[in-house]
């Protein structure tokens, strides 16, 4: 319930941020494991062998703080990440869409015209 609290008290923030799907999907995702497995380890506690009950309600206890704190600490570095993908994806330049580089990429519009070169001066062609 807690990685549940702070994944909706961290959704006002999102809001200034623009975020990519994958920034999202990692967001929505530590919470949602944990919540599951904590459902799921609590579900194995009810259902389960009678001699078996306190230990995996004790394992579900004893696991909650550091679910709890993993997904506090995912969802509090958030914004570092996404600022890092942003730095990080404006100093790419090897897929950067270019009009003057009519490719897929810069880079295989960079060999084609090396290419082009080497086969011009092979060939005498201007």
């Amino acid at each position: 319930m807690l990685a549940l609290g702070v994944a909706l008290a961290v959704l006002p923030a999102l809001e200034r941020i623009e975020l990519s799907e994958s920034v999202l999907i990692g967001l929505a995702a530590p919470p949602a494991l944990c919540i599951a497995l904590i459902f799921a380890n609590s579900l194995c506690a009810i259902l389960g062998k009678p001699r078996a009950r306190l230990a995996q309600a004790a394992t579900a206890l004893a696991v909650l703080p550091a679910y709890a704190v993993a997904v506090a600490a995912l969802c509090l570095t958030l914004p570092m990440h996404a600022a890092a993908e942003k730095r990080w994806l404006a100093k790419e330049t090897l897929l950067r869409i270019d009009p003057d580089a009519p490719a897929l990429e810069a880079y295989e519009f960079k060999i084609a015209a090396q290419k082009r070169k080497e086969i011009n001066a092979i060939t005498g062609v201007e």
